[in-house]
């Protein structure tokens, strides 16, 4: 169970069955994110990183579509990176998405 904090909500995200906790008044990924998971290519094995990850969709959607090994997203603002570790906790992906603020 994770606990949503005020304003929060938990979205269906349509792949392998992931979700993902979003703000309306901080944070939502827009359909350019998505797009650009469906255009991103990464190999088995491979890593990939997403700079200003903001919630986590893309490392989310690639984790969910691809077999690389690792996908780490890098947030500057510490209160939606911990947003998207927790997306990242709800879907049980801690082995392979990992959310870094800074």
């Amino acid at each position: 169970m994770i606990d949503l904090l005020p304003d929060e909500r938990i979205d269906d995200l349509q792949c392998k069955g992931h979700h993902i906790i979003q703000n309306p008044n901080m944070f939502c990924f827009g359909m350019d994110a998505v797009l650009l998971s469906a255009y991103a290519k990464v190999k088995e094995g491979e890593k990939c990183l997403d700079l200003g990850c903001g919630n986590g969709i893309i490392p989310l959607l690639l984790s969910g579509r691809t077999k690389g090994s690792s996908f780490t997203g890098l947030e500057l603002q510490k209160d939606i990176a911990e947003m998207a570790r927790r997306s990242v906790a709800y879907n049980e992906k801690e082995d392979k998405v990992h959310i870094v603020q800074g």
